[in-house]
């Protein structure tokens, strides 16, 4: 069989199956690719649900094959949240690596204070390679070190770094993931004919605790993959399904039930998904609550892209149940 890929993407189908094209929120995003250059840049206008307005900026820069097939990408908003993420698609062979930082705006003023964001990554990468057609050879070294990144973490708690690795040869995919909150992921996934088996362990390397321990049992065939994923040390069972039933539809439902308390309702949503033609679709999901969702999404030309959404809780339609509607218009110049 084909790799059977890294543990998060394991189960990513019917999880964005449910959760993505359903907007809740009114945003606009443009992107406009630089001509002559590798270079896009994105900006996304959004007004929340509490009606406040973000801007997002958005740069991306393709490295190329100098780097690694490397990509860096940097997000900043109007609530001073920043985030730099580089990475390297062909670190080595079968190896890639994601090396992220992240600065999340203080609320409060003054040294100290303000939320944790997550830290992610520590790398050290030494590069020759040459260009402009040999004519120019350039040694490039890029070092992280761990302890600053610690002490700065320390000193302003809003600021995170973590690397991830991952491993991918023939039937089996490895990952670890290092933060610099002395936090550690590792996980492994083993595939076999239709078959994959992936399993999770989160490590706090500071009190050498295990803090959590999950795995995925997934069956794939063509059209229909079906998941059972323990979680929390086995305190949780996660039920996935997702099924393309034929060229117009598809189905899926995530089911999860708390293994201490048998007798409560488990956590349930079904959704379906119709497709009108190769680019529109009309989706729609319901969870154990009874709230509705509903999502259509459109073309409207080879550049712009429409989505609509609503939210409705059928067991309190009145303004009190806080029904939802949003839309995203993308762009691409």
């Amino acid at each position: 069989m084909s790799n059977p890929g890294v543990y998060a993407d394991l189960v990513k189908i019917p999880s964005d199956f449910l959760k993505k094209d359903y907007p809740e929120t009114q945003q606009i995003e443009v992107t406009e690719n630089v001509s002559g250059y590798p270079v896009s840049l994105i900006n996304t206008l959004t007004r929340k649900q509490d009606g406040s307005v973000l801007f997002n900026f958005n740069p991306k820069i393709n490295l190329g094959k100098q780097f690694q097939n490397g990509l860096l990408s940097v997000n900043v908003d109007t609530a001073k949240n920043a985030k730099g993420e580089l990475t390297f698609n062909t670190l080595a062979p079968g190896l890639k690596a994601v090396l992220t930082v992240s600065v999340k705006g203080n609320k409060k003023s003054g040294g100290g204070g303000g939320s944790s964001g997550p830290l992610q990554g520590r790398l050290a990468l030494h590069h020759n390679t040459s260009f402009f057609g040999g004519c120019c050879r350039m040694r490039s070294k890029l070092i992280i070190d761990p302890s600053s990144l610690l002490s700065s973490s320390s000193q302003v708690d809003s600021n995170s770094a973590q690397t991830e690795l991952q491993y991918k040869k023939d039937a089996v995919a490895l990952t670890a993931i290092i933060r610099s909150n002395k936090k550690f992921t590792a996980s492994a996934v083993f595939g076999y004919q239709q078959f994959s088996l992936g399993l999770l362990a989160n490590v706090n390397a500071q009190s050498q605790e295990v803090e959590g321990l999950e795995g995925t049992l997934l069956y794939r065939r063509e059209g229909l993959l079906i998941g059972l994923s323990p979680k929390n040390k086995g305190q949780n069972l996660a039920i996935t399904l997702f099924d393309r039933v034929n060229a117009r539809l598809a189905i899926g439902a995530d089911i999860n039930v708390d293994m201490k308390k048998l007798d409560a309702v488990p956590k349930l949503t079904i959704g379906s998904q119709y497709f009108v033609d190769s680019k529109s679709f009309l989706k729609v999901k319901v969870d154990q609550d009874l709230r509705i969702g509903l999502g259509y999404t459109v073309p409207v030309n080879d550049t712009t892209k429409v989505q609509l959404g609503l939210s409705v809780n059928s067991k309190d339609l009145s303004v009190e149940g806080k029904h939802t509607f949003g839309f995203n218009v993308t762009l691409a110049l």
